[in-house]
């Protein structure tokens, strides 16, 4: 055939695949399209391309991939010719190669799936030449099948034997011309047809047939066959006319399933394997059926994805995959059950297994699997994003672009670690719902429907602060008419689409059988979830705002009610005093300490607490005994230190009320012993507290807590005159009369805004006036052990304290002030 034959065929055998990845001539791209004059034809048949476009320029430059490219963007239509190709620039999302799909044969030859039943398979093209041909008496030779839409025909058939062709109508069931068919004389024109036959003008002449149409694509389906009259060989010659339109089956091509080949007289149970070429394999059954099933059975290409393969897998079984199982191809090691897949062609290829000893491969029955070109970055090309992504809480967002039915989108920060696939609804610029569950800055990931990769989509990120108020199932709603979503007033607003449409109803004012929210993008509306109350006439009605990124905040108001998630606490003062009335024995003079050593009365502990509630009041004070310890529990052990200890292994405390025997124990690591430091002199405070809290979150809040804490000291001196067999009891009363605490209040506020957050400052120092009168009754008593020379004093004291506070220490040496400021700063983003 001529050039542009050639040219033109060669576009007609080439299935069109836009290649992001990779260069001409590599696994991914290894037919690109060759020609500047086929590039457009080639590229018009792909689903993304114009069926109208055309080639906007020639090009021979280095920094663009070889062949024919597209660049998406435009629509435009490139053919460079750079000589080197191997050195051309790689095919991307910017220049999409436009390469021949490598697992669809070439024109004029039958699928990997079907056996060539004719001796000449038509590629819709203008074609010619000549193939050998075997003849046999009396078996029939099928020479070709016409498609539908055929122009023309010619065939001469060249033998050492007498040769009849034949053309006939299958559809019909009409031998039409031959020797006895339903025209069986030969023309007497050595070129003029003198035989019609529908649309087609036939000229026969014996072993030569030529037909045409009465106008290009006239002829129906028809066959073309020779009747041998002997045993012999022989040479077919041919040239055929274009055929429009072309069948992705050509004519000629049969299903694998249906040759009869394999079925033999010794019963055995064998299945046909099929290359598209006319020779079929013979297999046993048990070889082709080993694996019943691969998962995925749809991957992309190039990402390396895990096969896993159901079925009886052995030590040293191989496995490959490849467009027929007579194909090269890598095999790899599947006596595990799995395997990567390292194909970077896109198409669709069968599974070849070989068990360990098997020196084929055999083909497995219905197993295929699909290989995608990767997933686009620039699928989603932007977001509707609301005013702040908090972390945990449901958030409606909507994507701008096309989803197709199987899609799969999540947010991560890094989408090669992504998990938590959500399916978006099908269609142009959905809303879909995420839950992010941490903070940070996250990228949008995508993965198109069939493929196993996870590709970021090009500038949609999002920043995800926080969550500063509990999820919104645990929360109260209710209806906020004043203020901005995320300020005071509404700090959490519901943020779904869903949530929106199933708690809105839990609230009094919002009707059961209310309509499901009604979806906004607009910038003159509360953002989220809103209600707009019945005015008389019409009812009302529930809506759901999807606020652009961009756009500002608007008020809630009594018109269009913001559904809120009132979880934070209210900006409120707060006022709590606690009074406690006790009557309380302590160990006065006593600074308790730690004594691992010696025995309770000796030289490292010479005085032990002697005192149950002394015990449990100054033990907490000690750094190892935590706050909470509030009492000590009663001993009478005679294994055990005297007196108040504690026991590190299980965090007890005890008084050990010495046993009838007076034995003692001496303190250890284990058994510490508390005892009292010589020559201290304590204190006894009672605290007053006043609290005022102001609670402000905001994009980012600082929260100010102040306290004023007022501290009463009374101090009396008391005497003691001891001997070993005597008691003395010295009383003394203090009383001190406070008039009056004043402290000042000041508030300050800072409001600072950013384009991302709000920042406000908020200080807070109450005050407080108040008239206090403490009276103790201090009574000394000190007793002596035994009758010894040696004194062991132990001064105790009984007060009764009056405080407005959670805790309480005294002392017979008592004197009264008030003062005290504590602030705890928070930050929530």
């Amino acid at each position: 055939p001529a050039p542009a034959a050639a040219a033109a065929a060669a576009g007609a055998g080439c299935t069109p695949q836009l290649v992001t990845f990779g260069r001409p001539y590599t696994p991914a791209c290894p037919r690109p399209v060759e020609g500047a004059d086929i590039c457009a034809q080639v590229a018009a048949r792909h689903t993304r391309v114009a069926d109208d476009a055309a080639l906007a320029a020639e090009q021979s430059a280095e920094d663009r991939p070889f062949g024919c490219w597209w660049q998406e963007s435009n629509g435009l239509l490139f053919y460079n010719s750079l000589a080197s190709a191997v050195e051309s620039q790689n095919c991307s999302e910017d220049r999409q190669c436009v390469c021949c799909d490598p697992t669809v044969p070439a024109p004029g030859t039958c699928p990997f799936s079907h056996f060539q039943s004719t001796v000449l398979v038509s590629s819709c093209t203008d074609e010619a030449g000549a193939l050998p041909l075997e003849l046999v008496l009396g078996t029939d030779v099928d020479l070709l099948r016409l498609p539908e839409g055929a122009s023309s025909a010619q065939v001469e058939i060249i033998a050492d034997v007498d040769v009849d062709v034949r053309l006939l109508d299958e559809e019909a069931g009409v031998c039409v011309v031959g020797k006895g068919c339903l025209f069986s004389e030969p023309c007497t024109s050595a070129t003029e047809p003198c035989i019609q036959y529908r649309n087609a003008s036939v000229h026969y002449a014996g072993a030569t047939l030529h037909l045409s149409g009465r106008a290009p694509g006239d002829l129906r389906a028809l066959a073309l066959t020779a009747r041998p009259g002997g045993t012999g060989n022989g040479t077919l010659a041919y040239e055929l006319g274009p055929s429009d339109p072309c069948p992705a089956v050509p004519p000629g091509c049969s299903p694998c399933a249906s040759y009869q080949g394999c079925q033999g007289s010794d019963g055995a149970d064998e299945v046909p394997q099929c290359d598209g070429s006319a020779q079929v394999l013979c297999q046993s059954r048990a070889d082709a059926t080993v694996i019943a099933a691969v998962r995925p059975s749809s991957v992309t290409a190039g990402a390396g994805t895990v096969i896993t393969f159901d079925g009886d897998v052995g030590a040293g079984d191989v496995a490959m995959w490849a467009v027929h199982c007579q194909a090269d191809g890598e095999a790899v090691d599947v006596s595990v059950g799995s395997a990567p897949c390292g194909i970077a062609a896109p198409g669709s290829y069968r599974l070849c297994y070989k068990a360990s000893g098997s020196p084929t491969f055999v083909e497995q029955l219905d197993i295929t699997l699909t290989v995608l070109p990767p997933t686009r970055s620039r699928i989603i090309s932007g977001h509707v994003a609301p005013h702040q992504v908090v972390a945990g809480i449901d958030t409606s967002m909507v994507l701008w672009g096309t989803v197709n039915a199987g899609d799969l989108v999540t947010w991560a920060q890094d989408c090669a670690d992504a998990t938590a696939w959500v399916a978006p609804p099908e269609g142009v610029d959905a809303m879909t719902t995420f839950r992010l569950t941490s903070s940070g800055t996250f990228r949008l990931c995508y993965r198109e429907s069939g493929h196993s990769d996870s590709v970021a989509q090009e500038g949609i990120l999002a920043s995800v602060v926080p969550a500063i108020t509990v999820p919104l199932e645990t929360c109260s709603l209710q209806l906020v008419s004043s203020g901005k979503p995320f300020g005071d007033s509404c700090l959490q607003p519901v943020q779904s689409l869903e949530s929106c449409a199933e708690q809105a109803i839990n609230l009094p004012d919002i009707p059961d059988d209310v309509a499901r929210p009604t979806l906004q993008a607009a910038e003159d509306r509360p953002y989220g979830c809103w209600w707009q109350p019945s005015n008389g006439i019409s009812p009302g009605k529930l809506f759901f705002n999807s606020l652009p990124q961009s756009g500002g905040l608007v008020d809630c108001s009594s018109s269009r009610l913001c559904v809120c998630c009132n979880t934070r606490r209210p900006t409120t003062t707060a006022t709590t005093t606690t009074t406690v009335t006790a009557t309380v024995t302590y160990a006065t003079a006593c600074l308790p300490k730690f004594v691992t050593s010696g025995a309770p009365f000796g030289a490292s502990c010479l005085r032990p607490m002697e005192s149950r509630h002394a015990c449990a009041l100054l033990a907490p004070t000690l750094p190892h005994v935590p706050d909470h310890v509030s009492s000590a529990r009663l001993q009478s052990a005679d294994d055990r230190p005297y007196g108040c200890w504690w026991q590190p292994s299980n965090h007890h405390l005890y008084f050990n009320k010495l046993a009838a025997s007076d034995g003692e124990r001496g303190c250890s690591t284990a058994f510490a012993c508390i005892c009292c430091e010589d020559d201290v002199t304590a204190t006894a405070t009672t605290t007053a507290t006043t609290e005022t809290t102001k609670w402000t979150p905001t994009a980012t809040a600082t929260l100010t807590m102040t306290t004023a804490t007022a501290t009463e000291t009374l101090t009396t001196t008391s005497t003691g005159t001891s001997t070993v067999t005597t008691v003395t009891h010295t009383t003394s009363t203090a009383t001190l009369t406070q008039t009056s605490l004043t402290s000042t209040t000041t508030v300050s506020t800072t409001l600072t805004k950013t384009s991302t957050s709000v920042t406000r400052t908020v200080s807070i120092t109450s005050t407080r006036t108040t008239t206090a009168t403490t009276t103790a009754t201090l009574t000394m008593t000190r007793s002596s052990r035994s009758t010894t020379t040696a004194t062991i004093a132990t001064w105790m004291a009984t007060t009764t304290v009056t405080r407005t506070t959670n805790t309480t220490t005294a002392t017979p040496t008592i004197t009264t002030s008030r003062s005290s400021t504590t602030t705890a700063t928070a930050t929530a983003t």
